[in-house]
C-alpha cells in the first residue's frame, strides 16, 4: 500500500494570526456504512482521516491501514454530496466523525455559517438541510470516550458568532436544538474536542491564539450499575448519583426478594457496582458515591457471620465493589466514599 502524502489547505485560526492545517482525524468502522455486529471494534475499530486538499479544493477522505500503522488508503465511496464539488474559497474548519449507522458526518463553517452533512436512515440518504449561524465547528461521537454503542450520539461543538459562548448541538435532536456550555467575556478560538476516559474536553484559545489556562472538561459520564438479589433478599434503602446521561442501571430481583425504595440523581459515575444475596441474607442500607480507581473490594461472608460496618475510601474510577453474603449472613450497614 503506498503511503500517502497529504498536502491539506492552511486556515487562519480566525482571530488572530495563526494558522491550522484542514486535516483532521477520527476513529470509525472497518467499511462505511456497514455496522457488523454492532461492536465498538466494528463501528470505531479503525482510525480514519479527512482532508481539504490544496491541490483540487475537494475534501479527501483516507482510513489508516489496519495492518501497517501509520499508512494510508484513499477511500471514493460511499460518501456523500459534499465530496464531489470543491469547498467554496472562503469556508474553513472541515470536521467529521462517524455515526453508530457507521455514516460519516461532515462539518464546515461557510462565511458565518456553519453546515451539516448528516445520514438520514428514514430516507436511507445523507442530507446537507442543517445550517446555523456559529464559528469553529467541531465534531465528535460520545461512544468513543464511553466504550458503549447504545445511547451513544453525535456531538456538534461550536461558538456562537460573536465567539464568546461554547454550545452544541446533538444528531438525536437533528442538530435543531442550541445548547449552552460555558460563556466567556472575551472572543476566543475553539481548536478541538478532544476524548478523554469516559469523558471530553474541549480546547480554546484566546483572540490571540494563546491556549486559556483552562480546558472545558465534561461530568463523567456513568457506565452500568446493577443491584441483583437471589431468594429472600431485600434492599431497604439505596442511592446511586451517576452524571451525564445514565446508560443502564438495573435492578434485579428473583423469588420472594424487595426493593424497598431507590432513587436516581444527576450523575457522576460508578462502573459496576454489585450487591448479591443467596438464601435469607439482607441489605440493610447502603451508599454509593463519586469515586475514581480501584479494580475490587471484595467482602465475603459465609454461615452466620455478620459485617456491621464496613467503610471504602480515597478511590478514584472504580470497576467492581461487590459485597456477598451467604446464607444467613447479614450485611448491616456501609458504606463507599469519595476520598
Amino acid at each position: 500500500m503506498p503511503n500517502v502524502v497529504f498536502r491539506p489547505r492552511v486556515s487562519k485560526r480566525v482571530p488572530s494570526e495563526t494558522w491550522f492545517a484542514e486535516l483532521a482525524t477520527a476513529p470509525g468502522p472497518q467499511a462505511i456504512g456497514v455496522t457488523g455486529d454492532n461492536s465498538y471494534q466494528a463501528l470505531f475499530g479503525r482510525e480514519w482521516a479527512l482532508e481539504w486538499s490544496v491541490e483540487d479544493d475537494h475534501l479527501r477522505l483516507y482510513q489508516e491501514s489496519a495492518t501497517h500503522p501509520g499508512e494510508w488508503q484513499r477511500v471514493t465511496s460511499p460518501l456523500p454530496p459534499v465530496f464531489d464539488s470543491p469547498l467554496p474559497a472562503t469556508a474553513r474548519r472541515v470536521t467529521f466523525c462517524f455515526d453508530q449507522s457507521a455514516r460519516i458526518i461532515v462539518a464546515y463553517e461557510h462565511e458565518g455559517v456553519v453546515k451539516v452533512t448528516r445520514w438520514d436512515a428514514d430516507t436511507n440518504q445523507y442530507l446537507q438541510n442543517v445550517s446555523f449561524a456559529g464559528a469553529d465547528p467541531c465534531l465528535a461521537m460520545d461512544a468513543t470516550w464511553v466504550g458503549r454503542i447504545p445511547d451513544s450520539d453525535v456531538l456538534l461543538f461550536y461558538l456562537s458568532p460573536d465567539r464568546q459562548t461554547v454550545l452544541c448541538r446533538v444528531q438525536r435532536e437533528t442538530y435543531a436544538i442550541e445548547h449552552e456550555l460555558h460563556a466567556y467575556d472575551a472572543p476566543v478560538i475553539l481548536d478541538r474536542a478532544y476524548r478523554l476516559p469516559w469523558r471530553y474536553q474541549v480546547l480554546l484559545a484566546d483572540a490571540a491564539g494563546e491556549p486559556l489556562d483552562h480546558a472545558l472538561i465534561s461530568s463523567q459520564y456513568p457506565i452500568r450499575t446493577v443491584v441483583a438479589l437471589d431468594g429472600d433478599g431485600a434492599i431497604v434503602a439505596g442511592m446511586y448519583e451517576q452524571v451525564a446521561e445514565a446508560y443502564v442501571h438495573g435492578v434485579h430481583v428473583q423469588g420472594d426478594g424487595l426493593i424497598a425504595s431507590g432513587e436516581y440523581q444527576t450523575p457522576l459515575t460508578a462502573y459496576g457496582h454489585t450487591v448479591a444475596l443467596d438464601g435469607d441474607g439482607a441489605v440493610h442500607s447502603g451508599l454509593y458515591k463519586p469515586v475514581v480507581t480501584t479494580i475490587e473490594h471484595q467482602v465475603p461472608v459465609e454461615g452466620d457471620a455478620v459485617i456491621h460496618a464496613g467503610d471504602y475510601a480515597g478511590v478514584a474510577t472504580q470497576i467492581t465493589h461487590t459485597v456477598a453474603v451467604e446464607g444467613d449472613g447479614q450485611i448491616i450497614g456501609g458504606s463507599y466514599a469519595t476520598p
